[in-house]
């Protein structure tokens, strides 16, 4: 225990969780209130063994998470019914795949019920480089609404009435119906998400197949091709539309090596980073390379007919750069940016019955694929 500086709730406050007679008191176990500011830790700089055991204890913590979602989830178990916890926190498990498990048993299959959630402004500790929230849940109770607000990113708080002033109430039943129990800071993006999911939509991951550009390290290379299964590989940037190579090289990547379809396929491919014009950046080819990690290939699927090109054309659009960010935590964030495949597959692409005849629908699709060959030729 001196090693490992463990702290024993019970034992320290022993006459929050039992009867003066030493008997549990159950339901009426717990504090009244819990406040905090927990620590920012990434899973990767949590030791092996506090990992390990974390997410044994705790069926919540799911693949990456940060070490303040696990200190959520101890103050919701010290927490007597009907008390509140309050605390400071990163952004990260509002929208974050790997946060569904913590929203979903808590706050819709559980007993612990969100009221209010305050996205701060960049920079509230000088010495954190993270966005942070204010977030105020209560045992045991549902509320009918959460009072949801976000804060420019570059603005100052200078008084505390300024947390709540011009705050959106949110129907609960939004988060509770919402895939993934996302959380979003405004009632017309939960309005705007249920129209995509229309029976006129279908997700992008029902219509490719995608994985992240390959890890370099894996991978041996060679400025020429020694082994006839070897493939170019290119250092390259990707914009609207646009692909820019900046370095080429052989990888050796075997012919049973499964990652190949995505590199030797046409395929769309997604910049890893958002823009800072809070825009997605995609573009298509048909020829073979391989791309690092910064890159994500997308394929068609073998029973899909629509084209790439109009795939690209709607997710370049900046509806759909509107629907990532502003469903997503990680896409506005001040310092890195970024897109997740997990994300970008639940991204709405509209089904459009063509009642163009065939023949005059390849003359046009011929006639756009030549445009676009134009486009990208150009400096």
């Amino acid at each position: 225990a001196a090693e490992r500086d463990f702290f024993h709730w019970e034992l320290a406050f022993p006459e929050v969780f039992y009867s003066e007679s030493g008997q549990p008191l159950y339901e009426e176990a717990g504090f009244d209130a819990v406040v905090g500011n927990p620590p920012y830790i990434p899973t990767e700089q949590i030791e092996q063994q506090d990992r390990d055991y974390l997410t044994g204890r705790m069926e919540t913590l799911y693949r990456k998470y940060d070490l303040s979602s696990a200190f959520l989830q101890v103050a919701f178990g010290h927490s007597r019914t009907g008390g509140y916890v309050g605390m400071i926190t990163p952004v990260v498990w509002e929208t974050g795949e790997n946060y569904s498990p913590f929203r979903t048993r808590n706050f819709s299959e559980g007993a612990i019920g969100l009221r209010k959630l305050i996205n701060l402004p960049f920079d509230v500790f000088p010495d954190a480089y993270v966005d942070t929230n204010i977030a105020v849940f209560q045992n045991g109770t549902k509320p009918a609404s959460i009072l949801v607000k976000e804060f420019p990113k570059r603005a100052t708080i200078s008084s505390a009435s300024q947390i709540e002033a011009g705050a959106d109430l949110i129907p609960y039943k939004y988060l509770v119906e919402e895939p993934g129990t996302k959380i979003f800071s405004n009632k017309a993006y939960y309005d705007l998400l249920r129209r995509f999911r229309s029976d006129g939509f279908q997700a992008l991951g029902e219509l490719t197949d995608a994985c992240q550009g390959i890890v370099e390290s894996f991978f041996t290379y060679s400025d020429q091709k020694k082994n006839e299964s070897d493939l170019p590989y290119f250092v390259c940037n990707v914009y609207r539309y646009q692909l820019e190579i900046t370095e080429k090289r052989f990888i050796r990547m075997g012919a049973e090596n499964t990652l190949r379809a995505y590199y030797t396929s046409p395929r769309l491919l997604f910049r890893r980073l958002v823009n800072r014009q809070n825009r997605l950046m995609a573009t298509y080819t048909d020829a073979v390379f391989v791309v690092k990690k910064d890159l994500n290939p997308f394929v068609l699927l073998d029973h899909v007919s629509l084209s790439l090109l109009y795939l690209l054309a709607s997710l370049n659009s900046r509806l759909h750069s509107f629907l990532y960010t502003s469903t997503s935590a990680l896409a506005l964030k001040d310092d890195f940016r970024q897109t997740t495949l997990a994300e970008l597959r639940q991204l709405p692409i509209r089904q459009i019955e063509f009642a163009t005849p065939p023949e005059k629908r390849t003359r046009l699709l011929e006639k756009a694929q030549k445009l676009y060959a134009r486009y990208c030729q150009k400096d």
